[in-house]
């Protein structure tokens, strides 16, 4: 039977050059891995895929270029109006040359990589150990009032790194972690920079991310192996962040945590470690701000039908608990650097 009901997908779809082409017109930058900002935010966590199509990874926006003029540019149930702006925006030529922009392959590599890629970062942290420390005390500095202060004991920081293998990759100036999973099995590195200068190659300027992850691989949660430990003692919390930062921060001050995959990731747990959760007391972590509370409400509605219990960590709450200010994108690293430097845990 034929339907006389018209969809919008029935009139036109673009690819992934006009709509990024489109996009560009509209004041959007989009670098060579066809990542973009749709929201105002530090790192692009949107990302153009082959189809035209564009899904973003903080607030789980997916769609076309129609949709996005109808969320974002005022079209709303006007779609017809979207329809004809977005047929004018690919009309409209740029001087983007798509051939320099990255096609490879979005196909995930699932195989583990062998423990010996770690040996000469480990070698650079020795032989660069000035260089070494000096990066790995940016990553647990935290923020309070405008002021940095180191968020852990740096004997413990010491201790940290060695149980997690932080090491170092000289030729970046980054720091590098292995990211395992349940099996122990190496499957993507994190790696850090806190501070770092864009860059121009081909007349185009990169700026600078302070996390990178090895392209194209699985990437589990990470210390999700320490969730099998964990477990043997299920009574005690453990915290969920949103980044590898925030984990080793918490654990230097003697939290058990881990994070589910980085900023920027999508902000579930994969369902193949729901298990893992079964019967535990969680705490949820978000940052203090927008993307923080969709991280707390998407993981709470995941966990709180397995869990034994789960708590969201309230910022403005203990903040008046506890004594301190909060400022945008407060984080447990912030919170560790006042309570490491101005008191106590009430």
């Amino acid at each position: 039977m034929s339907s006389n009901k018209t969809n919008v997908k029935d009139f036109l779809s673009f690819t992934r050059e006009e709509t990024a082409s489109a996009l560009v017109t509209l004041g959007y930058k989009v670098d060579r891995q066809w990542f973009i900002n749709l929201r105002n935010e530090d790192t692009p966590s949107a990302k153009i895929y082959p189809n035209g199509v564009v899904h973003d990874y903080g607030d789980g926006f997916h769609g076309d270029l129609i949709k996005i003029l109808r969320v974002y540019h005022g079209y709303g149930n006007d779609a017809y109006g979207a329809i004809n702006n977005a047929k004018e925006l690919v009309g409209k030529e740029t001087n983007i040359d798509f051939t320099k922009f990255d096609t490879s392959s979005n196909k995930i590599n699932n195989n583990p990589l062998p423990d010996d890629f770690m040996i000469p970062h480990r070698i650079d942290a020795r032989n660069y150990r000035q260089a070494y420390l000096a990066e790995l005390k940016q990553l647990f500095l935290g923020e309070y009032k405008g002021k940095k202060m180191l968020s852990a004991n740096w004997n413990k920081v010491l201790e940290i790194a060695a149980r997690y293998d932080i090491s170092y990759n000289n030729k970046s100036g980054r720091l590098i972690m292995p990211i395992r999973d349940t099996d122990g099995k190496i499957r993507t590195f994190w790696k850090y920079k806190k501070n770092g200068e864009d860059f121009v190659k081909d007349d185009r300027t990169y700026k600078h991310r302070k996390v990178l992850y090895t392209k194209n691989r699985s990437r589990p949660p990470f210390a999700i192996t320490d969730m099998l430990e964990f477990r043997k003692t299920p009574g005690v919390p453990i915290v969920i962040c949103e980044g590898e930062k925030d984990a080793l921060v918490s654990n230097t001050n003697g939290l058990r945590a881990i994070c589910i995959g980085g900023a920027g990731a999508s902000k579930c747990l994969h369902e193949k470690y729901l298990d893992l959760f079964k019967g535990l007391n969680i705490i949820i972590a978000g940052d203090y701000d927008d993307a923080g509370y969709k991280f707390n409400k998407n993981l709470l509605a995941q966990l709180k039908p397995i869990a034994k219990s789960v708590t969201i960590l309230r910022w403005e709450k203990k903040a008046k608990e506890d004594g301190f200010e909060l400022h945008k994108k407060f984080d447990l690293a912030d919170y560790f650097a006042w309570k490491n430097n101005n008191g106590d845990l009430k």
